[in-house]
């Protein structure tokens, strides 16, 4: 699939558009089904493999929503009805932590070469969006996972109120063992401590929502 170009993919998302809108009500997989094996022998479309005239019929087969695993790459839809990427790194009692990735999608596919990580802190967040099929995964990619920390850490604001506990005067980082460390100034700036920006997690529209906002300008 890799090796599709985007027309491929836009053109296939536009006829199943058409097809949803001439049903009328909730496109059913089965409805969509049994009009692409139509069209299929109507328009003698090419297929590679079989002679259209010969396939009986097409079985949808829905995604079950397995767990993601670390190296996952997952297509989000971001502004301009296009899709940001972002590979899963690890799964713990802070959450799903993902990592963001550069550029956007105009369909959700595989991307031909490689993947380029952004300067981002990883991410947690929840799988909410992926187990109802909003989130798509359209690779794996494990060598991506050395762009980003193994334990991704979460970081607490020095004014919290935590009794009994240091946090420096800049704040702290705590990995998922329980274990903290002090952080300075200079990473507490550059993960948002000091301005009030950073978020020990975010809801699947907020990650979406940053995505959108490091898509390049038109």
């Amino acid at each position: 699939m890799a090796e599709f170009g985007d027309s491929v993919f836009a053109n296939a998302g536009d006829l199943v558009a058409q097809i949803a809108a001439t049903a009328g009500e909730e496109l059913r997989p089965s409805d969509l089904a049994s009009t692409l094996l139509v069209l299929l022998k109507q328009c003698q479309v090419p297929v590679a493999d079989i002679d259209p005239a010969k396939i009986l019929r097409i079985i949808p087969r829905p995604s079950k929503g397995a767990r993601p695993e670390p190296g996952d790459v997952l297509a989000l839809p971001v502004s301009g009805e296009k899709f940001g990427l972002a590979v899963v790194l690890t799964r713990n009692r802070f959450g799903t932590a993902l990592g963001l990735l550069r550029g956007a999608l105009l369909s959700p596919r595989p991307r031909k070469g490689q993947y380029a990580p952004t300067p981002c802190v990883p991410i947690y967040t929840d799988e909410r969006l992926l187990a109802d099929g909003t989130w798509r995964k359209i690779d794996h990619d494990e060598q991506l996972l050395a762009h980003f920390p193994e334990d991704p850490e979460i970081y607490h604001s020095p004014d919290l109120q935590w009794p009994g506990v240091e946090l420096g005067e800049f704040g702290a980082a705590e990995n998922s063992a329980g274990r903290l460390r002090f952080i300075d100034a200079t990473e507490a700036r550059t993960v948002g401590i000091l301005d009030g920006s950073y978020r020990q997690a975010r809801t699947g529209e907020e990650v979406q929502d940053l995505l959108s906002e490091l898509q390049p300008p038109k």
